[in-house]
């Protein structure tokens, strides 16, 4: 049986986007369009899966549908009433167009019929769908949605009081990874920030099903229509974790991280005796080794503002993971203006703090 590729996770840290769609098998090309693909065609791209006993299991058979109620129509209910159909989980006619001139036509045709954008669904639902936005604010349906299995009518989802398609708790994960997936890959601006946020949120709320799992290996291994790609959310689901889908995020929109320092210089007080007790604090829940640390103390004194004083101090030894620690400095006439530097062992500055000492007690910080 097939396999997944890999995250590789140094490639990773370096670029995060690049590395997901290097994970993802890059853009594949595509001979046309979908709805220029032969109904054989469209049936072997999503449903070719259900004929190989390779991959079909029991448990597979019974996740359910995408839009299912919550009377939760499963994925066999559909092969046995011969009433599933492909649905496009990000609507073809929303990005098509723009993607041939962005891309190219076999860019834009492979985007058309990317089996990654497809979920079982029941042709009946699948229509009424059609191509209403997903809701990202936890409305409830106010209209749901009706079709026939077995000859009786179920409930589905729907519509909420705005007009929106309200995604299924049971299947809100796998609708995320298929947006997630294309937003992604095809830059759709299909779904802003915010939504995306929401949108990891659904993915750790609901793991890739046994069906999602599945169907990813059947196109690596089958590669329907020449295509070798997978989806890095299903293959490596640990990319919806907070560290690493904030650092993807940031990535994909082209924003710098913003990295929480590690240690702090949280305060400073001057005891009886004139010594300046500096308390570092570890910010995170791990020990840091000090080891090449420096602090570096500039006092401004009145008798020379324009030449301040220069204290450097090396620091030894680590700080446990959620606790202050105490560094005490001895200096002689340390009254004035003083700006505190803490440096790692790269030189990185790490810290700052500014007070003004004008005698015993705790400094005024500027």
């Amino acid at each position: 049986m097939a396999s997944f590729n890999n995250l590789n996770r140094q490639a990773f840290e370096s670029n995060p986007i690049q590395e997901f769609r290097r994970v993802a098998g890059g853009l594949p090309d595509g001979p046309r369009k979908y709805k220029k693909i032969g109904s054989a065609g469209k049936r072997e791209a999503c449903c070719g899966i259900f004929s190989s006993s390779e991959f079909v299991t029991e448990k597979m058979l019974d996740s359910k549908t995408v839009y299912s109620g919550e009377e939760g129509v499963t994925i066999r209910e559909l092969l046995d009433n011969n009433i599933r159909s492909i649905e496009h989980v990000v609507p073809k006619g929303t990005y098509e167009d723009n993607l041939d001139s962005w891309l190219g036509v076999s860019k834009s045709n492979g985007a058309s019929i990317n089996p990654l954008n497809f979920l079982p669904s029941h042709r009946t639902i699948n229509s009424k769908r059609n191509q209403i936005v997903f809701d990202f604010d936890g409305d409830t349906v106010v209209s749901e949605a009706l079709a026939e299995v077995d000859r009786m009518s179920r409930r589905f989802t729907g519509v909420d009081a705005q007009g929106q398609w309200v995604m299924p708790l049971m299947s809100r994960g796998d609708i995320a990874r298929c947006v997630m997936y294309m937003e992604l890959m095809y830059e759709l601006k299909y779904v802003n920030e915010a939504e995306m946020r929401k949108l990891q949120e659904w993915m750790k709320e609901d793991a890739p099903s046994a069906y999602e799992t599945a169907f990813g290996l059947w196109i690596r291994q089958t590669q329907p229509f020449g295509m070798n790609i997978q989806n890095p959310f299903v293959s490596n689901p640990e990319l919806a974790t907070d560290e690493l889908f904030k650092k993807l995020l940031n990535s994909y929109l082209g924003k710098e991280e913003i990295v929480d320092p590690v240690i702090v210089i949280d305060s400073v007080v001057v005891d009886l005796a004139g010594r300046e007790i500096i308390t570092l604090r570890n910010t995170t829940m791990n020990t840091v080794d000090l080891g090449g640390w420096e602090l570096r103390l500039a006092t401004q004194t009145r008798n020379a503002p324009s030449q301040p004083r220069i204290d450097v101090y090396r620091i030894a030894g680590g700080l446990s993971g959620g606790v202050r620690g105490n560094l005490v400095i001895i200096r002689q006439n340390n009254f004035g203006q003083t700006t505190i530097t803490l440096s790692d062992e790269d030189d990185k500055i790490v810290s700052e703090f500014q007070y003004s000492n004008a005698g015993i007690g705790v400094p005024s910080r500027l």
